[in-house]
């Protein structure tokens, strides 16, 4: 999640729609006081390694801390006075968060207030749910392992996530622009020149790679019998319909 204040913006994060590498883009044109919550310690460190801002202003006063929480502070405050930039890097990221990587809208809007909430430019992505399912499959080697089925892993529910309540607020859109995960380049360039941001965002994403080791090509619509089908369509359906998407418009 990224509030910029110069560029007067909210990227707010959902899962399986390529964020990171979207947050990773955007990180570039962040200044000293605006808020980028950590990505997972491999991620961070690649940002850090690019040159880009990393996760910044984004923990917990510790004035607002419970006891249970002093602990963690105290950790992640040593950390951050080592030597080693990386590992104090490492160590901020492990501080107690008032703003956080999933963070959805309505938490966000509280802790901003209504003045930065209704004054900035929010977006969002969210994808086909036939597509992310199968993306959710694929991500986690270990269920290979386990010889899992595509069909039972949509049996088990295991893998039904809905980013809906990360762009709505009680259940009515929450962001400017929600950008479809299969128009992402394209419509980050849109937003790119909306927000008036020195490079288009979309075209800097190509030269990203942020998890890409488990995206790859996949044969969505075979993968799924009728009744998979259906339990997507019927789980996602709010998606479905803010978006039109359909089952055929899978790759």
């Amino acid at each position: 999640m990224l509030i910029s204040h110069e560029y007067k913006f909210i990227f707010i994060k959902t899962g399986k729609v390529g964020g990171t590498s979207v947050e990773m883009a955007l990180s570039r044109f962040m200044g000293p006081e605006d808020i980028i919550t950590p990505l997972t310690w491999g991620d961070e460190k690649e940002r850090y390694q690019r040159g880009y801002p990393t996760a910044q202003n984004f923990e917990q006063a510790l004035r607002t801390l419970t006891p249970r929480q002093w602990p963690r502070w105290l950790r992640s405050s040593v950390g951050t006075r080592s030597g080693n930039p990386e590992k104090a890097l490492r160590a901020t990221t492990r501080a107690p968060k008032r703003y956080w990587d999933h963070m959805p809208a309505r938490a966000i809007r509280e802790r901003v207030g209504e003045e930065i909430w209704n004054s900035y430019y929010k977006f969002s992505i969210e994808r086909n749910p036939w597509d992310k399912m199968v993306s959710r499959y694929f991500w986690d080697p270990k269920k290979r392992k386990t010889g899992l089925s595509f069909r039972d892993f949509i049996l088990s529910g295991n893998g039904l996530k809905s980013n809906f309540d990360c762009y709505t607020v009680n259940g009515i859109l929450g962001v400017d622009r929600l950008i479809r995960y299969d128009r992402l380049n394209e419509e980050l360039g849109d937003v790119s020149r909306e927000l008036g941001l020195p490079e288009d965002v979309g075209e800097t994403l190509r030269g990203l790679s942020a998890k890409g080791g488990y995206r790859k090509a996949r044969d969505v619509v075979s993968l799924y019998d009728d009744e998979t089908r259906r339990i997507v369509e019927v789980f996602f359906a709010r998606e479905i319909q803010l978006l039109g998407f359909e089952f055929e418009e899978c790759p």
